[in-house]
């Protein structure tokens, strides 16, 4: 949850809201970014595993310029860590409204994709730890550029797929899914793709324009209804797909 005094993307704190009873009730809620009205507009991202690391990833305005910070819990959202810089980047800052995106491995590895601004560029790169205190320079996601003089407002997905980091996020008008290291591959035309992973069922959604398609382990796009920003849960047996349309929310279900 995101809260602000003055609003408007001015200023901002993230506050985590923990359940220990599938949510029957809520604690009261925990500030976690350690300097005040530094997070905003809600451009965070959220993980956690079940043996109790949480991470927390937000675009930060403690300074002038927009920067990566991390915060991590190890016992189930109850306590945590202080802020960490995860990324600064040497142009002054990175994209400015596109969420990051965050995944731990098996291991507790973490990594934390986000749009730079770059040389006038602005491409997905990815950071990562190994115990959630000190992050490794920033690896760009893909070999291609996109040349954008504004921010597109996309900030894509990741997932570890064993030792791989695999993305997927927008450039121009198309989606590329890309395993970090490598080359990308373009999967369809559209934007806002979310992406999610149960053992080695690897699905994808996105929207193209108005139309919500479902790449799923590696098969051809299929529509499978109208509307804009889809959000995926990948499941061992079946593929959850939600996302708006028309001022409500529509989940689907679809069988592998």
């Amino acid at each position: 949850v995101i809260a602000a005094a003055k609003g408007g993307g001015a200023d901002g704190d993230l506050l985590l809201y923990r359940s220990a009873d599938n949510g029957a009730s809520w604690a009261s809620p925990v500030v976690i970014n350690d300097v005040p009205a530094s997070a905003r507009e809600g451009l965070h991202a959220l993980t956690a595993t079940p043996a109790g690391l949480v991470v927390l990833s937000w675009l930060d305005l403690r300074e002038k310029g927009t920067r990566i910070y991390t915060a991590v819990s190890r016992d189930h959202g109850v306590t945590w860590s202080a802020d960490r810089l995860a990324y600064a980047s040497p142009s002054g800052s990175v994209c400015e409204c596109c969420h990051p995106s965050v995944a731990i491995d098996a291991g507790g590895s973490i990594a934390v994709m986000f749009r730079n601004t770059l040389n006038g560029n602005r491409d997905l790169y990815i950071a990562r730890s190994s115990d959630g205190v000190s992050y490794r320079p920033a690896q760009k996601s893909g070999t291609g550029s996109w040349k954008l003089d504004a921010c597109p407002m996309d900030g894509g997905g990741v997932v570890f797929r064993q030792a791989d980091v695999v993305s997927v996020w927008r450039r121009e008008d198309d989606v590329y899914l890309n395993t970090l290291g490598t080359p990308e591959l373009r999967i369809g035309a559209g934007r806002d793709p979310a992406i999610s992973l149960a053992g080695q069922h690897l699905d994808v959604a996105w929207n193209s324009p108005a139309r919500i398609m479902l790449r799923r382990e590696g098969g051809a796009p299929t529509l499978i209804g109208a509307g804009r920003f889809p959000a995926i849960a990948a499941l061992a047996r079946r593929t959850v797909v939600a996302w708006e349309q028309a001022g409500t929310v529509t989940v689907v279900t679809v069988q592998r």
